[in-house]
This record gives C-alpha cells, structure tokens and sequence, in this order.
C-alpha cells in the first residue's frame, strides 16, 4: 500500500513561517523517511514531479533547502520516487495523484488553521491542486 503521510512539528498545527515537520513515502516495503524537512517544499516537489511524469518525463525537482535532488520518473503505468538513495515505487499514476492530494490536504487543514495571514506561493501551488489543478 503506498502512503504519503506529513507530520508537522508543532503541536499538529502548521507554522506558517516554519511549515517543518516529517514525510514519509512508502510503498509498504521501501520507504523515505526525512524529519525536519519544510513540508511546503516537499509537497510542491511532488506535485511539479507528477506532472512532468503524467506528461510521460522523467524529472529532477530541486528542493531548495535540501541538497539532493527529488527524482521522480514514470515506469510501466506508474512511477518511481528517488531521494539520495532510496527509490519508492508506485504500480498506478492515479493512486500515487489520490495519496499526494490526501497528503496535501491534510497539510492544508492544518495549515488553515492557523492564522489566514501570510498565504505563500507553495501553499497556493498545493491548494490549486487539491482543487484539482
């Protein structure tokens, strides 16, 4: 079973200056598991990398407060998830879509409930998707 799953650091409530906390991409064998991580970031990085794989690209997208580089690439109907040295691998395009919007909007429910001030262009980026942009 493949999961996205976003664990922030602070008392389950977004920081909206520091939106850090935990990601962790499974497949239900291989996982990659970062802590401390800007969870914006992450999500945003999936969801460019989804959309160069729906387009049937491979892609490097740059996580701009991490050093390595988050591969994403289509295979056989699905898609592979690398980071440094772990790749996790999803059998449908579709299931890995459903799991990143259930991801995304949990990160926005926590996010929304903080104060509306201060909206970025990553949290605008993740809810256009959940909206199915």
């Amino acid at each position: 079973m493949f999961i996205i799953q976003v664990s922030v650091e602070e008392e389950g409530r977004v920081d909206r200056m520091d939106p850090s906390g935990e990601i962790l991409i499974s497949d239900g064998g291989v996982r990659i598991w970062e802590k401390h991580v800007y969870l914006d970031s992450w999500l945003d990085a999936l969801i460019t990398g989804l959309k160069e794989v729906e387009a049937g690209k491979s892609v490097s997208v740059d996580l701009v407060e991490e050093p390595d580089p988050l591969m994403l690439q289509p295979e056989n109907g699905g898609i592979k998830v690398t980071y440094r040295d772990t790749t996790v691998s999803v059998d449908s395009i579709d299931e890995f879509r459903r799991t990143l919007r259930n991801a995304s909007m949990d990160f926005l429910r926590k996010w929304e409930a903080v104060d509306k001030v201060g909206e970025t262009e990553l949290s605008n980026s993740i809810r256009k998707f959940c909206k199915g942009g």
